[in-house]
């Protein structure tokens, strides 16, 4: 008589396997999802910290700026009453276009008034190749933001 309670080796091999070729499959698509969602909160986050500085120099009636380097995953946002900075990062796999800066200044400053020094454009990419476009036109405060695909 024969005791048949349980899987033999090849048949755990083979689902382990079965198993393994599902999730090659299906786990490229959430990393892509995931670097996508990041681009977004990226590029939301710079537009939010811009509002936020804009206002905070109405209130306090002193300018504030948002500095961002040339090149690099942070920036920085002075507020020039108490002389500090705090850093806001940029997630890593999300990085400038073209690894560079778009903006015709390193430094947004915003006057007592809300109004700023300059317009121009956040341009960030993720891995994938998706880039996302944040417009700003800063001029006599208004910050309007275009977020679109740019396709090469």
């Amino acid at each position: 008589m024969r005791d048949d309670k349980g899987f033999t080796v090849l048949e755990s091999l083979i689902a382990l396997m079965i198993v393994g070729i599902g999730l090659a499959i299906i786990v490229p698509g959430f990393v892509v999802a995931r670097d996508h969602a990041l681009l977004d909160v990226s590029i939301w986050q710079i537009v939010s910290d811009l509002r936020t500085q804009q206002m905070t120099a109405e209130k306090k009636q002193y300018y504030q700026e948002i500095r961002f380097p040339l090149i690099g995953n942070v920036y920085y946002l002075y507020d020039s009453t108490t002389h500090s900075y705090a850093g806001r990062l940029i997630e890593p796999p999300i990085a400038y276009f073209e690894g560079i800066l778009h903006l015709p200044q390193t430094t947004v400053r915003f006057a007592p008034s809300g109004n700023v020094n300059e317009s121009g454009q956040v341009i960030m990419k993720d891995p994938e190749g998706l880039i996302r476009n944040a417009v700003l036109y800063m001029q006599y405060g208004d910050i309007r933001v275009a977020t679109y695909p740019i396709v090469n």
